[in-house]
Formats: structure tokens, sequence, C-alpha cells
């Protein structure tokens, strides 16, 4: 990231910056195998802010302001629970994105995908239990600083949710651009290729990079909407869902609900089916149980 790359990203029209910054310990970046340190992400952290920055206007008067003003709307990201780490480690580090003062924070826990250089060192990650509770405790600290929760891993400050993130998972329609980006457009679910070579050359000729595409009929539109809206804290208006989608859930589906209602793991509220603190730290399972 540099000064240059800001400007051009502000004439374009972006107005939101999401920062990988993911520890500010540096131990733990070595360990991602990240290729910076904890200096050099807050020091990026300034840059998008544009701190210090003064207006710049090479081609003199009359031309265009192409400096970085500053962005005002910006994300970091956040990831805990590796092997080994303590609860203490964990606070320092929200301690120290609190910090930094931005409008949004994304939570990441350390998973094995298969094939990946962790799951071939064979890393054992903490266990369940103590998992829920790092994750109990992260967002908790990000409350009392001021941070509110409206999805299971995401926070914000008064009015700050990421508007796309809330598309996604209202079941709205988005374009996917880039290498092994999906896109969701009048029920039809695609992909571009995986390959970078591949979508260079393809875009190159003027070609579609799209992979494969699945047309969901209404019944998967259902459930897509449902799964997803349930990791909302505001949760999912089944009702109007299954009049936007003509779709329903089955009387199995709906018998399972009530069981994890009674369970504590749901609530029903003001005509929204929410999951609980509880049920939002096993919400995968429940989903994988549901349909």
């Amino acid at each position: 990231l540099d000064e240059a790359r800001l400007r051009v990203m502000r004439v374009a029209g972006v107005n939101r910056v999401s920062l990988g910054i993911q520890s500010l310990d540096d131990r733990y970046l070595a360990y991602l195998g990240r290729n910076h340190d904890a200096d050099k992400a807050r020091q990026a952290y300034r840059m998008v802010r544009g701190a210090g920055s003064a207006p710049q206007n090479p081609a003199g008067k009359g031309a265009a302001d192409l400096s970085p003003r500053g962005f005002t709307n910006v994300n970091v990201d956040l990831m805990f629970s590796f092997p080994g780490q303590t609860l203490e480690e964990i606070k320092a580090d929200v301690a120290g994105l609190t910090a930094l003062g931005s409008e949004h924070i994304s939570l990441y826990m350390l998973n094995l995908e298969e094939h990946s250089r962790f799951y071939a060192r064979k890393v054992r990650l903490p266990d369940d239990d103590l998992q829920a509770g790092q994750y109990g405790m992260v967002a908790a600290e990000l409350e009392r600083a001021g941070y509110g929760q409206y999805e299971i891993s995401n926070f914000a400050r008064p009015g700050k949710e990421s508007r796309h993130n809330l598309n996604y998972w209202q079941g709205g329609e988005y374009i996917g651009l880039g290498v092994g980006a999906h896109s969701y457009l009048d029920g039809k679910l695609s992909w571009n290729v995986d390959r970078l070579n591949i979508y260079i050359d393809r875009v190159g000729r003027g070609e579609p990079a799209v992979a494969g595409f699945r047309q969901l009929d209404g019944r998967e539109r259902f459930k897509q909407a449902l799964l997803i809206g349930l990791r909302m804290n505001r949760g999912v208006e089944v009702e109007g869902l299954q009049r936007l989608l003509d779709s329903c859930l089955t009387a199995e589906e709906q018998g399972k609900i009530e069981q994890f209602i009674r369970h504590g793991f749901f609530v029903r509220e003001d005509g929204y089916l929410k999951a609980t603190d509880k049920g939002r730290l096993v919400l995968d399972e429940l989903c994988s149980q549901l349909i």
C-alpha cells in the first residue's frame, strides 16, 4: 500500500477501505506468514486516514487535486485463537486495534484449510470450549469499546455496518470481479476461474472469465437466504422471506426450529427468528441440522 495507490482509489470513488491487519503481535504475524509487522500495520492505517497529508496539485492551478484526503470509513481485520495464544495476548490485540479508531472490525479465527501449510504441519487448534470463551471475551471487549455486533463476525460503530456484506446476508444480488470471484444475479450463482494465468488470458482475449454457474430454484434461494440471514443479530423475517421466494419451511424443519428455541439456541422477537448468544457459538452445526 502506498499513497499513489490510495490517490487512485479516491479518484475512482472508493469510499471504504479494509485492512487485513490480523494482529499487532509480531510473533503471530510471522507465524501467519504475513509480510508486515505491527509498525507497518499502524503506518498503513495512518496512510489510509491521510494523516499529515497536504493537498497536492503538481500540475499547477486548476488541475485536478489527486491527494488522498483521508478515508473516513475503514475496517480492520482481527484474527485470534492461534495455538498457544493466551487471553492476555488476545486482549492486547483487541486494545491495540480499537485504539486505532476504525469504524468497523471483522473477526476471524484461524481455520485449517485442506492443502494449506498449516494443515500439512498438522497444527492443533484450541478446543471448541476454549475458542468459544475467547470469542465471547473478544465480543465483550469490542462492545465495551463502542463497536456493536450486527453479525457473528462483524462489529461496527453506529451507522457504519458494512452495506455490501448486509446485501449478501439479506439475499441481495452482487457482481464478483476478479480471480475466483462469485456473482449472484437473477437466482443464478456463478464463479470465475480460480487460476490467475487463465483469468488474465481469458480477459485479455475478451472472453468471459466464468468457470461455472448454477441456477437456484425458489427452494434453494430460500434455504440460502435463511441460513445466511441467521448470521445477523437482527435475524430473519421467515414469513416475509417465504412470501418473497414462494417457498416455506417443511414440517420437519419447523419442528427442528421449535426444538432449538426450547434449548435456548434460537428466539423469536418481533416477527424475526434470531440466534441467541448461545446459538451463535454453534450456528454452523445448527444450520447443518436444520437444512
